[in-house]
């Protein structure tokens, strides 16, 4: 009976935590702390009980996490950043990694820039592509 009550507890706490979060982390043992509540119910050792908690926490959070979460995030506005990869700069200064020089223009905007390849030299006047942002810099490719 005191691991009955344990897992309600430990359920109703989860969900609790998840309303006030909205972090898609707690509601995952939420479903597993009422697998194992259920475990108890029918009779299952505390040994069981735990081994049903951890297993059913993790197939939820494994199985469905990406899926619920992508479908709470679809309208998310992408960020300068975000819109940033995939657009087409020009070289004003040529890219060399290994001298830790290199500028672009994107959007009437310099940006510090280094190629996705540390040995390539993008010369000045060359197009690029943004691959990523990392800080204030743009990595990019040859367009």
């Amino acid at each position: 009976m005191a691991m009955m009550i344990f897992w309600l507890i430990v359920c109703i706490v989860m969900i609790a935590i998840e309303l006030n979060t909205v972090a898609m982390i707690s509601i995952w043992f939420a479903g597993g702390a009422g697998a194992a509540l259920i475990a108890a119910m029918l009779g299952a050792g505390t040994k069981m009980q735990w081994m049903v908690f951890v297993l059913v926490s993790l197939v939820l959070l494994v199985v469905f996490r990406k899926k619920i979460a992508a479908r709470f995030n679809k309208n998310v506005t992408p960020t300068n950043t975000d819109r940033m990869v995939g657009m087409k700069a020009r070289v004003i200064e040529a890219i060399n990694n290994t001298e830790d020089k290199g500028t672009v223009e994107l959007n009437g905007q310099e940006w510090m820039a280094r190629s996705i390849a540390d040995s390539e030299i993008i010369e000045q006047g060359t197009n690029v592509i943004v691959d990523h942002m990392d800080g204030n810099k743009l990595f990019v490719k040859k367009a």
